[in-house]
């Protein structure tokens, strides 16, 4: 697979966030299409960028204490759309963090989640990335549900 190369004027590590975050957006995509099969073409790039160990830890399923692998979280998702088919996950913002000189990154999704039942749900989820003989492999995500009050990168700069 070739992979493009920065902009002039980007440093490496601006390119790689704003890759990262694309790659993290392919997730919500896969989920808002149902493209859980991994068929699709973003749905195969997802998959192409998921470590062996992948795990993710969503605080969806409440009863959860540990992470799960992606095989067990497909069908959870997959549960999700059945009980919830109009279900939408909308980007409200993205960040990441590129060590200068470190293999490991991390990208934030700030999420608007509608189509369950009237509400509005808001959501954060943490992807972790690690470069691997040259490509970017998530390896772990984490999910977290709350509310306009107290999420969000908002929350963070807002002053106190």
């Amino acid at each position: 697979m070739e992979y493009p190369t920065p902009a002039d004027g980007s440093t490496s590590n601006e390119f790689t966030a704003a890759y990262l975050e694309r790659l993290s957006s392919s997730f919500v995509q896969v989920l808002n299409d149902h493209a859980f099969d991994f068929q699709s073409q973003s749905a195969q790039e997802v998959k192409a960028h998921l470590a062996s160990n992948f795990r993710a830890h969503l605080d969806t399923v409440a009863q959860d204490s540990r992470p799960v692998s992606l095989d067990e979280q497909v069908i959870k998702w997959r549960q999700r759309a059945q009980d919830n088919p109009d279900v939408v996950f909308q980007i409200v913002h993205s960040m990441a963090t590129v060590g200068e000189t470190t293999t490991r990154a991390t990208v934030y999704l700030e999420m608007e989640v509608s189509g369950i039942s009237n509400v509005k749900l808001q959501a954060m989820n943490e992807f972790n990335w690690e470069r691997v003989e040259g490509v970017w492999l998530c390896y772990y995500v984490v999910g977290m549900r709350g509310s306009s009050v107290n999420n969000g990168f908002d929350a963070w700069l807002l002053p106190r």
